[in-house]
């Protein structure tokens, strides 16, 4: 079976990055692939054949060849990432297609179901939901208008979530049951790496936004009155207040390098204040023995060991005593997160996207 993976860009700075990445290296003993971009970071190396296709990272319509592409590829499957573009959309949905959504593009036109009065949003998305979020009326209208037309650009497509949550999320704004195949991701993991390491920090990584939760993280740490230094792996818009604040940023790293920090790790702390689709992080660090501490947020609960380390969503003095805690806390062993088991799952459910496309 040839698969032929649309995505927006190749990368390794993200959630959807890692995983599309994981994926395409599980699936490579038994199937031949293509990734089809339009941007490639520097120094980003492929895991599989690649083509650089103008239009596939544009947010509205906008001209793409993907006919051309398919024809030359001959996929049995299209498998659609992070492609927002109407026209790609349409040009995919004419094919046995499936779309994995990593995001909330496709039903929440704001933050990631955080509103603007710092609350969990657990409403589905409408005009008048939406509005309170944006301060300027024409952002609004422009935000609500294209998550609408993301919606309408699914309406071709098997879609795959990694999360119950996201699964709940898409019936919220119709998608119906049958549409959709949760099959949670894999991770990889160096075997060996640092494995002499002496631990000696606490851990966050990822996007530095405050999203993500950054200002959680600081100020939980300082309630925690642990010695240890909080490290944050990542950068984002956030980096130069957080350096201020006299923590020290790594930066973007390989997979390598964080491999080296997750070796350091005491814990690894998870404030999302956006609903997570899934939190790849969590279970990166719970695989290598690494206790997590995490708000409930979006997906975080359906993979987290739960206990005095998982704590309400918003509650940064909670967040402080779990932290506290988390050095030397036992890590429940997790069901298989192997590459193996993904591309077993995937396969399967490639099958049943050639078998039954939806019109």
């Amino acid at each position: 079976m040839h698969v032929l993976h649309l995505h927006d860009r190749l990368s390794e700075r993200g959630g959807a990055e890692v995983y599309l990445r994981t994926l395409i290296e599980a699936l490579a003993g038994s199937h031949s692939q293509t990734l089809a971009v339009e941007t490639v970071d520097p120094g980003v190396d492929s895991p599989c054949s690649l083509e650089r296709v103008p239009g596939l990272g544009s947010a509205t319509a906008s001209p793409v060849d993907l006919e051309g592409l398919i024809e030359r590829v001959r996929p049995d499957v299209v498998h659609v990432h992070n492609v927002s573009n109407p026209t790609a959309l349409e040009a995919a949905a004419r094919h046995n297609a499936l779309m994995t959504v990593h995001d909330h593009r496709s039903f929440c036109p704001g933050r990631g179901k955080w509103t603007a009065e710092n609350a969990v949003c657990r409403e589905a998305m409408t005009p008048a939901v939406c509005a309170p979020c944006f301060e300027q009326t024409d952002r609004w209208e422009k935000m609500v208008t294209l998550t609408e037309a993301r919606q309408r650009g699914m309406a071709g497509f098997h879609l795959h979530v990694l999360s119950d949550y996201m699964a709940g999320e898409l019936r919220a704004v119709g998608v119906e049951e049958e549409r959709l195949t949760r099959i949670p991701p894999a991770v990889r993991h160096l075997d060996g790496a640092g494995a002499n390491t002496a631990r000696d920090c606490i851990l966050f990584v990822g996007r530095l936004s405050v999203a993500k939760g950054v200002d959680a993280a600081m100020e939980a740490w300082k309630r925690s009155e642990l010695t240890h230094p909080l490290v944050f792996a990542g950068t984002g818009r956030e980096r130069s207040r957080v350096e201020a604040a006299g923590f020290h940023v790594t930066g973007w790293l390989s997979a390598a390098e964080l491999e080296g920090w997750y070796q350091r790790a005491l814990a690894v702390i998870l404030p999302s204040r956006w609903q997570e689709p899934f939190g790849l992080v969590g279970i990166e660090a719970l695989v290598r023995g690494i206790p997590v501490v995490a708000w409930e947020s979006g997906g975080v609960s359906e993979w987290h060991p739960g206990g005095e380390l998982l704590v309400p969503w918003g509650d940064v003095e909670g967040l402080g005593k779990a932290l506290r805690m988390a050095p030397g806390s036992a890590v429940p062993l997790l069901p298989d997160r192997s590459g193996r088991l993904l591309a077993e799952r995937m396969t399967s459910l490639y099958r049943i996207v050639t078998q039954q496309c939806i019109p």
